[in-house]
């Protein structure tokens, strides 16, 4: 999967502010996988921005757009989005009644310019900003997804973990990715990767062996809510517990989050995204 990070406003064009959001962005990315292939600085342009969006969307798989979300005449970004992608923008009602709350809870006057916020592409997927007033948004532009952050660190950084990423990761098939965080992991520590599967046809995904103890057993499931395929991987992964001996048992799940005892033994389950960046940190 191949990315490209987008910076946008005059200061990042010009080099009067640094752009730290680059190097987080691609720092994150590239802990989940993805290649970033290119950073771009764009000044705050209509057409510039509507010709880099059409050249991204044509060559790379995800794109990271920062800034230019804000409520004045300069915040282009959100306006170039919609006419690369031949759309036109539409008043988001949750996004606006977000923006509403966010002057409310804080005892503020809405400015009649932040309404501009919440005017979206209509086929974009908005993105919630817990931080700030301006939300993000999700939009195809040729063959490219975009995920358009605001430019103000603290709420990049919090949308990209919460949002973005959990998102990117979707797009890829999930065992591969975490094929990848295990093997880049195994080249640190020796630890030797196996697939198990017992004479009934029981399978467990990952046997991580490091020497001849038997390290942990993984099973990789998005679709755990659905009764019957949690009731396989849990048989699976706990007669391979039994027949490997080894009680660290892990399903990696889509949003799944916390633990469960069966069979006196115990179970963690964490989300495919937070795994990935937890693996990244043994690199």
């Amino acid at each position: 999967m191949i990315a490209e990070i987008l910076s946008t406003g005059e200061e990042i064009r010009r080099g009067t502010i640094i752009d730290s959001n680059t190097a987080h962005i691609a720092e994150k990315l590239e802990s989940v996988g993805v290649h970033v292939a290119r950073h771009i600085s764009v000044g705050d342009d209509t057409e510039e921005l509507v010709s880099i969006f059409n050249e991204t969307g044509n060559r790379a798989d995800v794109a990271i757009v920062t800034g230019g979300l804000g409520p004045t005449q300069d915040d282009l970004t959100t306006e170039a989005a919609a006419k690369a992608a031949n759309d036109e923008l539409v008043l988001d009602t949750p996004a606006l009644e977000a923006i509403k709350r966010f002057f409310e809870e804080r005892h503020r006057p809405m400015a009649p310019s932040n309404k501009k916020q919440a005017m979206l592409p209509s086929r974009a997927e908005c993105l919630y900003n817990p931080m700030g007033t301006a939300p993000g948004f999700r939009l195809k532009i040729g063959r490219c997804e975009f995920f358009f952050l605001p430019g103000v660190p603290a709420e990049m950084r919090n949308m990209l973990e919460e949002a973005v990423l959990p998102r990117i990761i979707r797009l890829r098939k999930d065992e591969n990715l975490v094929f990848l965080g295990l093997k880049t992991r195994s080249l640190n520590n020796g630890a030797e990767i196996y697939y198990w599967k017992d004479t009934q046809g029981r399978e467990t995904d990952f046997v991580i062996r490091q020497g001849l103890k038997i390290q942990e057993l993984i099973q990789v499931c998005y679709n755990i809510d659905d009764y019957d395929t949690k009731k396989r991987e849990i048989k699976a992964l706990l007669k391979a517990s039994k027949e490997l001996k080894c009680r660290n048992l892990l399903i990696i799940t889509e949003d799944k989050e916390g633990k469960e005892k069966i069979k006196g033994k115990t179970i963690k389950y964490i989300p495919l995204w937070k795994w990935l960046l937890k693996s990244s940190k043994h690199k």
